[in-house]
């Protein structure tokens, strides 16, 4: 059927590591909890359009920190958004 909708959770795991000049670098596996969505439709023959969003949360914090205050990082809430197309090879 078209358009077709599909919702998957998804935990994601990585590697980060973060720098900044006259600080040690931080590096330490990274987590993510997230429920991505997606809204695909036929625009062609043989061309779809995709619409995405991912919703999630840091489960494993990656922060630099200086004085006890933050500096940055990958902390709490992330949102992401794609766009694009798919085709048949």
């Amino acid at each position: 059927s078209d358009p077709e909708i599909e919702i998957l959770p998804a935990l994601e795991i990585g590697w980060a590591r973060l720098r900044s000049p006259g600080k040690t670098q931080v590096n330490r596996t990274l987590a993510i909890g997230c429920l991505h969505s997606t809204l695909r439709t036929s625009i062609a023959k043989g061309v779809d359009g995709i619409f995405g969003v991912q919703l999630g949360y840091v489960l494993t914090p990656v922060e630099m920190k200086r004085n006890s205050q933050s500096m940055g990082g990958l902390v709490g809430p992330v949102i992401g958004v794609t766009i694009g197309l798919a085709g048949i090879l």
